[in-house]
């Protein structure tokens, strides 16, 4: 609340706290990668910057409704873009991850922060997508990265750097073609219930 009175605080009532989008992303790539995935509780008119995810799957030609209070992510054909993704860096992997299964190639600008993050997420990424089947590499001394898609995945082993990002948006493409995640227990720093989530809207894996 509101200071008031020299040290003491009001309490503003009761107020709504809207969703996270960056955690949502994840479950609707899911949705776009793998069968329909309805999201809620999300504000359209949020000041986040990661509410640009709808933005960017629609421009890759994915389907994503927004129905009453749901964003629906429909499975879909998705294709490369070129974007800049400075103001939503944090959906820099489930976008690349993305990307990684789609026809043609993408190519990402404003990517220099990604190296700032919880690991070297621009290295991660580069590892991850290519350990998964598609190829990714950097140019610009990281300020672009461009991943070749491949429609036709066939899976492998990501290692989750021990980053959150990087372990969920390598487990939403292994819902399309299977795979390793490493390091799955990351996901506790953000979205401990992203397993259980996963697993309820169809997702299937096993701890080794």
């Amino acid at each position: 609340g509101d200071l008031v009175d020299g040290g003491r605080y009001v309490s503003p009532g009761r107020c709504r706290v809207e969703g996270d989008w960056s955690n949502a992303a994840f479950m609707l790539a899911c949705g776009l990668l793998s069968g329909e995935v309805a999201v809620c509780g999300l504000n359209p008119q949020s000041l986040q910057g990661d509410r640009r995810i709808i933005e960017v799957m629609r421009a890759m030609g994915g389907c994503v409704k927004e129905q009453k209070a749901a964003f629906i992510a429909q499975k879909s054909r998705i294709h490369g873009v070129e974007l800049d993704i400075g103001d939503m860096i944090d959906a820099g992997p489930v976008v690349s991850f993305l990307a990684a299964a789609a026809e043609g190639r993408t190519v990402l600008t404003g990517t220099e922060r990604l190296k700032l993050k919880e690991s070297d997420r621009l290295a991660a990424i580069i590892e991850g997508v290519n350990a998964m089947g598609a190829r990714a590499y950097a140019e610009e001394d990281g300020a672009r990265l461009v991943i070749e898609g491949n429609p036709s995945l066939s899976g492998g082993t990501v290692d989750g750097k021990n980053d959150h990002r990087m372990v969920m948006s390598a487990a939403a493409l292994a819902s399309l073609c299977g795979g390793t995640v490493l390091g799955a227990e990351a996901v506790n720093k953000s979205y401990p219930a992203f397993f259980a989530d996963y697993r309820s809207i169809g997702g299937k894996f096993y701890v080794g």
